[in-house]
């Protein structure tokens, strides 16, 4: 996997980190930003998504999100 993802156990927090810092994403308040905005301690408590599809699935949604705001500005 070329990026890591964290969920809160409700998913409506996710953080997404590429590998070498190339893509960040998160998904809070029901929408997706270029950037982390959690503290420490919030990222202690969001799990690792180890099913691939998953994490997939989290990672072409953030990306495609992220690809349409920059379009638009």
């Amino acid at each position: 996997m070329k990026y890591r993802v964290h969920k809160s156990e409700d998913g409506h927090r996710v953080a997404i980190l590429g590998n070498g810092g190339d893509f960040v994403a998160s998904f809070v308040k029901g929408k997706w930003i270029a950037e982390l905005p959690f503290d420490a301690h919030e990222l202690e408590d969001l799990l690792l998504v180890t099913d691939q599809k998953e994490a997939e699935s989290f990672y072409k949604r953030a990306k495609a999100a992220l690809e349409r705001k920059a379009a638009i500005a």
